[in-house]
């Protein structure tokens, strides 16, 4: 999950309430072992007149997919590519409107 998330907690707006935080600290070590460049996502990706994704900080969950599908009952999200180039993206022609 952590791979190409990006580690500068302090200006996250989870800082100190993020169960990443919690993870990383209890099982893991504070330095990654990732060698390689990390995947650089789009920030402000507008989904919609009220909604705006930073792709950056996205652990591509699927909570926002779901919540879409199961209490909104409007599948209007969805992931495109695959492996670490997945993004959350509005369906071609859809936007998040509710």
């Amino acid at each position: 999950l952590l791979i190409n998330h990006p580690r500068d907690c302090p200006i996250c707006d989870q800082a100190g309430e993020c169960r990443l935080q919690e993870f990383s600290v209890d099982y893991g070590d504070s330095k990654s072992r990732f060698l390689e460049n990390k995947v650089k996502k789009p920030k402000n990706v507008v989904l919609g007149p009220r909604a705006t994704l930073d792709d950056e900080r996205c652990i591509l969950c699927s909570r926002c997919i779901r919540f879409c599908h199961e209490i909104a009952h409007d599948d209007v999200l969805g992931f495109v590519d695959r492996g670490s180039y997945t993004v959350l993206t509005a369906h071609p022609g859809k936007r998040l409107e509710n």
